[in-house]
């Protein structure tokens, strides 16, 4: 990439994180009280976008070199803009669930080909961990600032303006990546095997092994800080806010640590944090609970900068983006598993069972991580021969 192409791509993964983050908790919202949707329908609602991701991610991957990473993105962008634009026109709810296939299409074609571009211009497509850090502040930003703008929104427009608000930040996005000269490596790409190496597919276990923690984080932090500790819905939000703006920040400064230590080490890293906040929030305590916000920020930055560094290290660059759409789906999957076997624990147990079981499946995360390492990474392996 040119020199102009890092804040465009910033900016374009900022908006499309944005403008998805701040209609969120209004699409429910707007089908249920507007539309007159059931709670079953909203659940289809939000469900066809997760299902759609889900099932074309890999294929989008496949397609995106055949006709290139910028096109993919493009397009990406643009079924999303669609999708947000027919929510504003709704009617019914059948509406709304079209519109969610086209942000979910959206969705599997946008992210891991974003994800591959903004690796490669990192550090020339070595991924420097801090710039990638740098990089990755994109959709933390997104993810933080999205919501509240949205609440903003919706009190002072309304749902439809809302709607329509959310899809012009998404064609901002789309006009900066057309505005770009992505450039992915040119050559023919390696056989799937390449996916199957050990190494890789430890990662992507311990994926979805510290994901079943975030999934659990997300949905049943919130109720419990509801109804065991007795908070109200505006200090809810400020926990997670919290642990939002933690999360920016690690990104930040993180990424010098994450060459200092190393990637395998900054991997578990990850990996034991997210797990110890999962801990803290097992113990039910007021400080207990804070400080595990804090920790959960500090944990998923530096997961996620680590999963992006290790996936880069780890697969040949024409296959980057189907390594990252792989990563992106187990880190779905384990979100999933997460929501549903934690809620089957909560009807049987309490709060503090449910993030004791989380915290052990992180364990197991990062018990993948540490048995992991017997394997070289391909730079060791290609240093080993040279030495030979």
């Amino acid at each position: 990439m040119v020199n102009r192409d890092k804040p465009l791509l910033w900016t374009a993964i900022f908006s499309s994180m944005f403008s998805a983050q701040m209609i969120l908790p209004v699409i429910g919202l707007y089908a249920a009280v507007e539309l007159g949707a059931d709670a079953l329908t909203v659940g289809t609602i939000y469900g066809t976008s997760a299902l759609t991701a889900f099932v074309l991610r890999i294929p989008a991957a496949m397609l995106s070199h055949r006709i290139g990473t910028r096109r993919i993105m493009v397009f990406g962008m643009a079924a999303s803009s669609a999708g947000s634009v027919l929510y504003g026109f709704a009617a019914e709810p059948l509406q709304m669930i079209v519109g969610s296939l086209l942000r979910g299409l959206g969705s599997a074609f946008f992210f891991p080909a974003a994800l591959t571009s903004l690796y490669e211009e990192a550090g020339n497509g070595e991924g420097d961990p801090k710039s990638l850090g740098y990089m990755l502040t994109g959709p933390a930003l997104g993810m933080a600032l999205g919501p509240v703008f949205g609440a903003a929104s919706l009190s002072l427009l309304g749902y439809r303006p809302t709607f329509y608000t959310a899809a012009a930040i998404s064609l901002v996005g789309l006009a900066t990546i057309s505005a770009t000269k992505i450039h992915m490596p040119n050559e023919r790409a390696p056989s799937f095997k390449s996916l199957l190496e050990k190494r890789f597919t430890s990662l992507l276990a311990s994926r979805f092994l510290v994901n079943y923690v975030t999934g659990t984080i997300a949905a049943f932090l919130p109720l419990m800080a509801k109804l065991l500790l007795g908070y109200d819905e505006p200090v809810v939000l400020l926990l997670f806010t919290t642990a939002a703006f933690t999360n920016l920040f690690s990104r930040v400064f993180m990424g010098t640590a994450a060459k200092k230590l190393g990637a395998q080490n900054y991997v578990a890293l990850g990996s034991l944090t997210v797990s110890l906040s999962s801990l803290m929030f097992a113990l039910g305590h007021d400080f207990s609970v804070w400080l595990g916000a804090l920790v959960y920020g500090l944990g998923m930055g530096i997961f996620v900068l680590g999963s992006v560094y290790m996936t880069g290290l780890l697969v040949p660059p024409a296959m980057r983006t189907m390594g990252f759409a792989l990563i992106t789906l187990m880190i779905d999957m384990g979100n999933s598993v997460g929501n549903f076997v934690s809620g089957v624990l909560l009807s049987l147990g309490g709060f503090a069972e449910v993030f004791a079981v989380a915290a052990v499946v992180g364990a197991a995360g990062l018990f993948v991580d540490l048995i992991s390492r017997r394997w070289p990474l391909p730079y060791e392996k290609r240093s080993q021969s040279s030495a030979e």
